[in-house]
Order: C-alpha cells, then sequence, then structure tokens
C-alpha cells in the first residue's frame, strides 16, 4: 500500500515537472518569436530610416548642384562679359593702332601678345566649368578659391580664405558643403555689412573636417532669423552630411559660424 503510495506520488511529481517543462518550452518559443518579431520591426524602421536619409541625401545634392550650377552660370555670364570681352576687346584696338602707327608695331605687338594669352588663360580656367564632369569631379577647394575671387571683385568686402591643401571627400559631399559656406557667405554679406570675412577650413587629426566663417560686421542673431531659408538650409545640409553647425557672437560684435563634419563617414 505505501508502495503504491509512493509510486503515485511520484509519478504525479513526474507529471508536473513535465508539464513545467512544457510551459518552459512554450514560453520560450513565445519570448523567441516575440524577439523576432520585434527585431524584424526594429530593422524595418531602421531600413526606412537609412532610405529616407538616403533619399533626402540625394534630393538635396540635386537642389545643391543646381544651385551651384545657376550661381556658376551668372558668375560666368558675367565673366565673360566683364573680362573676356574687354580683352579682345583691347586685343581689337591694339590691331588698329598698330595699323596706324607701323613705327610702333613691335610695342603693339608685344602688348596684344600679352592680352590675347590673358584671354586665352581665361577662357581655359572658363572651359574647365562647362566640362560635363565638373560636378562629378568637383573640387571644394578650388571653387572656394574661386568664389573668394570672385566676390573679393566684386564687393567691398575683403574675404581671406585658409584651407587645406587637399581634402579626402566624395565630390557631392564637397558640393554640399560648398553650398553651406556660400549660404553663410551670403548671410554675412546680407545682414552683417562686414569690412572684412575669414573662412577657414582645417583638418583634425581624428579626420573632422571644421570650417568657420568669421565677419567683423554689426552682427547677425540667427534666433531673429531661425525660420529663414538659409538657416533651414543650412541646418539640414550639416545634419545629412552627420555634421554639427552653430553660430556664436565674436569679441569685436561680429559673428562666426562654426561647421564640424566627420570626413570619414559610411554612404
Amino acid at each position: 500500500m505505501l508502495l503504491q503510495i509512493k509510486t503515485e506520488t511520484a509519478a504525479a511529481i513526474l507529471t508536473h515537472i513535465v508539464a513545467f517543462a512544457g510551459f518552459i518550452v512554450i514560453l520560450g518559443t513565445i519570448i523567441f518569436i516575440v524577439f523576432v518579431i520585434v527585431s524584424r520591426q526594429r530593422q524595418n524602421k531602421l531600413f526606412l530610416e537609412q532610405e529616407k536619409m538616403k533619399q533626402d541625401f540625394e534630393k538635396l545634392l540635386l537642389q545643391s548642384q543646381i544651385e551651384v550650377q545657376e550661381a556658376t552660370y551668372t558668375a560666368l555670364g558675367k565673366e565673360l562679359h566683364d573680362n573676356i570681352c574687354q580683352l579682345l576687346t583691347s586685343a581689337k584696338w591694339m590691331v588698329n593702332i598698330g595699323k596706324q602707327n607701323a613705327d610702333q608695331i613691335n610695342e603693339v605687338l608685344n602688348l596684344l601678345d600679352d592680352t590675347l594669352g590673358k584671354a586665352i588663360e581665361e577662357t581655359r580656367s572658363l572651359s574647365k566649368v562647362l566640362n560635363k564632369d565638373w560636378l562629378a569631379q568637383f573640387d571644394l577647394l578650388e571653387n572656394l578659391e574661386s568664389e573668394v575671387k570672385r566676390l573679393n571683385a566684386s564687393s567691398k568686402v575683403y574675404i581671406r580664405l585658409t584651407r587645406p591643401e587637399k581634402m579626402n571627400l566624395q565630390p557631392e559631399k564637397q558640393i554640399i558643403i560648398f553650398r553651406i559656406i556660400q549660404e553663410a557667405l551670403q548671410n554675412a554679406l546680407k545682414h552683417a555689412q562686414p569690412k572684412t570675412i575669414d573662412v577657414e577650413l582645417h583638418i583634425s587629426k581624428s579626420e573632422h573636417l571644421t570650417v568657420c566663417i568669421k565677419d567683423d560686421g554689426i552682427g547677425f542673431e540667427p534666433t531673429e532669423h531661425h525660420d529663414g531659408q538659409g538657416i533651414i538650409n543650412m541646418r539640414k545640409r550639416t545634419e545629412l552630411l552627420n555634421g554639427m553647425i552653430k553660430w556664436n557672437k565674436t569679441p569685436n560684435n561680429g559673428c562666426s559660424v562654426e561647421i564640424v563634419i566627420p570626413l570619414l563617414q559610411s554612404d
């Protein structure tokens, strides 16, 4: 009788153990299924976020390319009219002088040679911009040099540029950085009334590009213009490059814009 009770008790315990083990298996299976579902949802969300960022970047890149092209073509037209046409007009004038004054022909020919040489050099420089691969091979540093030269020639503001020798960054990202700097320069010229603007580019040992645009103007308070399209574009472009941008007042009552962008980043 006692043996039978012990046997029944052991069987009951074994049944409970089996039931508990089954419960643990079922619970583990449910947890695993929930984990897989949550993981997939997170992966899908991350994928959608990455796709959106990619689309935003491509849209912004296209917008920046169009803006750069439009500004460049405007500058090209002005350069052709104000510089190359003037050089060619001067060359024609020298030819007429040479025809009328045979005794001065050597001096006129030397001047003519120099003038035509300058016209050819300017034309070659402009032809690079008209190359169909220009945007695909966009060089931020080279184009900044040209932009500073153009602004110094067309305004009363003097712009100083400090830059590294080279930069290891995809051309499409260089285009976007160029537009950020252009926007900062235009804001300074429009709002600050400066006499000088310093544009400084430095690359740190950690492969971060720091761009600082400082002016000595009357000051520009970004909080008063936070809804301006220029400020919005600068922030958005910087964020899409995983960078940071901030405005600061300078001791001389001017304003500085500092942009920090990582050069080493996944596409």
